[in-house]
């Protein structure tokens, strides 16, 4: 072979790897986004600095306190990370009764943070509960974890 045909090798050889290193980018980009859309409403990386206050006086109705003591009989347990919005707000729907659920932080930065319950629970997003040997991820209304858990007491949940 000439120093033509070398050439010409070099720059073919060159275009494969160009368009190699292309494809699989485009197929990093297409399951990252499928990924996203799998998760629906939930955190996955992006970090706040947005937290739950527990202590600044939301108090519960007997109606959530009630939900709190179904689900913790059931060992529900709602899996979350300190800088998760959607963590927060889910928090945020029990008021002060948050300080009685079976809440684990994910996170190893967070308090009190247990990661490996969450890698056992293989949980990928946040929040997650883990009800009955099942995962339910996303944000969950009060209605939407009395009908998953089975609870039958009242539902008038407004504080």
């Amino acid at each position: 072979m000439d120093l033509k045909g070398i050439q010409e090798l070099g720059l073919v050889n060159k275009k494969r790897r160009f368009v190699k290193q292309s494809l699989r980018k485009s197929r990093v980009a297409a399951m990252a986004a499928i990924a996203l859309l799998l998760m629906g409403s939930g955190c996955t990386a992006q970090r706040t600095s947005t937290t739950v206050d527990s202590a600044n006086g939301a108090s519960a109705s007997p109606a959530t306190l009630a939900l709190v003591d179904h689900l913790n009989q059931q060992g529900a347990k709602l899996y979350t990370t300190y800088w998760c919005p959607y963590c927060n707000r889910q928090q945020a729907l029990f008021g002060a009764a948050v300080a009685k659920l079976q809440v684990v932080e994910c996170d190893p930065q967070g308090k009190n943070a247990q990661p490996e319950q969450c890698a056992q629970a293989q949980v990928s997003s946040y929040p997650t509960w883990q009800m009955n040997g099942q995962l339910y991820r996303g944000l969950q209304s009060l209605e939407e974890l009395a009908a998953l858990s089975g609870y039958q007491g009242s539902q008038q949940f407004e504080k």
